[in-house]
């Protein structure tokens, strides 16, 4: 969320939902007003990189009196508790969070999304399902109580991981979600990506750029363009393939194109 108007003394009301808003503040927010239950339970300043987490249950009021940026999650407590079970933990009670806290994970979470939220860039779902999971490790760790990393980890099998990067690679060209990669492999969301990065060192998303920039190599020997490449291997545009292309390869498709035809 983002305000830049002059700031004014409505009062909003926050919706409520069994649930969690988690808030990281993105730059100093200099005056904010909460209410719970009708009291005034905040009244001041968010320094950058302040955390807050209020459990949406309750009744919550906001006055916003100056510009301000921040993400803001919301959680179901449904979610959480089934993450927590996934991980063998039943003992889920409730996040809780001393305001203000600056909690620098939350926020580069948070700022590697925003260019997806903001849509400057091209969404991938499995990229904002992994960010999400690693959102919810953390949170129940630090805030729930609940060890997630104490987990057994035993990795996938030879079989799980052929029927997941063929998965991924026969749906390359659509919006595939990581839920129906794990859903074939028989194994649980957050399980099957901490799995899959023990075995191939990639989190899904991160192979599946890789399999797709790997797929441009022969294309780029040819004669077709770069943007024709680009949307063939299924890149959302050609500044994202160039961009990929040169994390992965140290080189632009097209400089590369040029060192092999010298």
């Amino acid at each position: 969320m983002r305000s830049d108007s002059v700031p004014t003394s409505e009062v909003h009301k926050v919706p409520q939902a069994d649930g969690y808003s988690i808030i990281t503040q993105l730059r100093y927010f200099e005056r904010h007003c909460l209410w719970r239950g009708g009291r005034v339970v905040f009244d001041g300043s968010h320094p950058e990189g302040s955390l807050a987490i209020t459990d949406l249950t309750e009744d919550w009021r906001c006055m916003h009196g100056s510009p301000f940026e921040n993400v803001r999650f919301n959680i179901p407590r449904s979610v959480l508790q089934d993450f927590a079970r996934e991980h063998g933990k039943t003992s889920f009670v409730t996040l809780t969070c001393e305001r203000g806290l600056h909690d620098p994970i939350v926020t580069s979470l948070a700022q590697a999304l925003v260019p997806a939220l903001v849509r400057r860039v091209p969404a991938d779902t499995l990229f904002i399902e992994h960010m999400m999971l690693a959102l919810q490790a953390h949170v129940l760790s630090c805030y729930g109580g609940i060890n997630v990393q104490a987990n057994r980890r035993h990795g996938l099998s030879n079989r799980q991981l052929n029927t997941a990067t063929s998965y991924l690679a026969a749906n390359t060209g659509r919006d595939v979600r990581v839920a129906e990669v794990a859903a074939h492999c028989g194994l649980s969301l957050s399980y099957f990506i901490k799995a899959f990065r023990e075995a191939t060192g990639r989190t899904p998303h991160r192979w599946l750029l890789e399999y797709r920039a790997q797929r441009s190599l022969d294309m780029l020997l040819g004669d077709q363009s770069i943007a024709e490449i680009a949307a063939a291997c299924d890149f959302a545009d050609q500044a994202h393939f160039s961009r990929v292309f040169k994390q992965i390869y140290g080189a632009t498709p097209g400089g590369w194109r040029h060192q092999r035809k010298l």
